[in-house]
């Protein structure tokens, strides 16, 4: 059986040129993989946020048309939101200890 002669091996000019590649590659290149991962990390968290955003804004368009087209949801809507009331009318607004 015959023993790999290892030093033959790692001062081969084809494995060093390879090793300084890849080291070029993983460390000092421009988009080396250090900065990929941490650029995909990123982006993972922006399709997150846009997901999140596009959910609001189907729910704001749902919560739209029905204001543009339903007077009892707008007239719902107001008196939640915006304390309105009709005339003779008291409003009151209770707080729990915690807000």
């Amino acid at each position: 059986m015959k023993r790999i002669n290892w030093r033959r091996i790692l001062l081969n000019k084809y494995f060093i040129l390879t090793l300084v590649f890849a080291l070029l590659i993983i460390f000092f290149d421009k988009y080396n993989l250090l900065k990929l991962h941490k650029m995909n990390k990123e982006l993972r968290g922006m399709q997150e946020q846009l997901d999140k955003y596009n959910e609001e804004y189907e729910k704001d368009s749902i919560t739209l048309e029905r204001l543009k087209n339903d007077p009892k949801f707008r007239e719902e809507y107001a008196r939640e939101h915006y304390f309105m009331k009709k005339k003779n009318e008291e409003v009151y607004i209770i707080q729990s200890p915690d807000e």
